[in-house]
């Protein structure tokens, strides 16, 4: 008799798709009670998308691929899961990365890739929104006064050498650093 595995390669690719909603509640966990993310970094900086969305009026929309600036083919020849992506923005609004429901494998490292990076935006720093609450946390510890609201949160820091910079791996470990002020 045949392993299942020697017949069907990719079984592992027929077994039940995480849903989005499953998805979004194991996201949220992670980011925030994993990570100590504040709930306002979280809801302002992170938006939950499938790769296909289709409105109301039945218009169909690739957030997925749009944010990655990857190439969407409709009529690929291989049939692939449902994917889910948290997108971490950036405070223009923009996509800085993603964390992907099925991370795809770097073939060169045989490892998971465990965030994606936009196509052609190469290294930069993330610099989300940093809501009213944390600029006044940070204000307070640093003893300056409270950016106003409505301007960018970065371009306020500029002016203030006085609070340190602070260099992370990555996205969340600078959402949580921002939760703690």
């Amino acid at each position: 008799m045949k392993n299942l595995s020697s017949v069907l390669p990719s079984a592992q690719n027929l077994l039940p798709v995480e849903s989005l909603s499953e998805f979004a509640s194991r996201i949220e966990r992670e980011f925030l009670t994993d990570s100590a993310i504040a709930v306002s970094l979280y809801t302002d900086n992170i938006r939950i998308v499938s790769d296909i969305e289709i409105s109301a009026g039945g218009d169909v929309s690739t957030p997925i691929h749009d944010a990655l600036n990857w190439k969407y083919t409709r009529f690929g020849h291989q049939a692939k899961p449902t994917l889910h992506a948290a997108i971490f923005l950036n405070e223009d609004g923009s996509p800085w990365q993603g964390k992907l429901s099925r991370p795809r494998t770097d073939a060169q490292k045989d490892k998971e890739q465990k965030y994606e990076t936009p196509i052609g935006n190469g290294s930069r720093a993330y610099l989300p929104t940093v809501n009213r609450e944390n600029r006044r946390s940070i204000a307070n510890r640093y003893g300056v006064e409270v950016p106003p609201p409505g301007e960018s949160f970065w371009d306020w820091l500029e002016l203030h050498p006085e609070i340190p910079i602070i260099i992370t791996e990555g996205g969340k470990k600078s959402l949580c650093l921002l939760s703690q002020g």
